[in-house]
């Protein structure tokens, strides 16, 4: 009797365990990348990204038009492509970040992934041949983090290939 009792028990025990990715860790994750974001966000806006958020492994699939298959870019990259945008164009934030968490599709449960949606102001400088062009966009960004807290995978949604065209007129 004592064995089914002690088996009883720990079954009991290890049942009432709460599992690893319970909500509450998975909201905390969520919490942590969140400032992350919110931090990269503005270190964008200032026009000095800082790039250790980033995993190794990490990955942007951007949402623009292209006449052949998407493209996906790896980090090397991601920091020449952004240093060419941040050359010819000025980025403000309009609205307050208000990151939401994501959810694992599999399990439908909250993970630890950031999404936002906010509308950046975009400029791009007046030249020679140019004048100074302002567009709002709406943009939701998708942020996908690995188990140490740094971004392996970036999605952007937004008519870049139309906010572009406008910026990119010559008069």
């Amino acid at each position: 009797m004592r064995i089914i009792t002690t088996a009883f028990m720990l079954t009991c025990f290890i049942a009432c365990q709460a599992p690893k990715n319970d909500l509450a860790s998975s909201l905390e994750a969520f919490k942590t990348n969140a400032e992350s974001i919110k931090k990269m966000m503005q270190n964008y806006v200032d026009e000095t990204p800082d790039y250790s958020v980033y995993d190794s492994t990490f990955v942007f699939y951007p949402t623009n038009f292209y006449t052949k298959n998407p493209i996906s870019i790896a980090l090397k990259e991601y920091r020449v492509r952004d240093k060419f945008i941040l050359d010819i164009y000025d980025f403000e934030i309009v609205d307050a970040l208000n990151p939401i968490p994501g959810f694992d599709a599999e399990t439908q449960k909250i993970d630890n992934s950031v999404n936002v949606n906010v509308t950046w102001k975009i400029t791009k400088s007046a030249t020679d041949s140019t004048k100074r062009r302002s567009a709002m966009m709406p943009i939701h960004h998708a942020y996908y983090f690995n188990e140490e807290g740094k971004i392996v995978k970036y999605e952007s949604f937004g008519n870049f290939t139309g906010l572009f065209q406008y910026l990119d007129v010559k008069e």
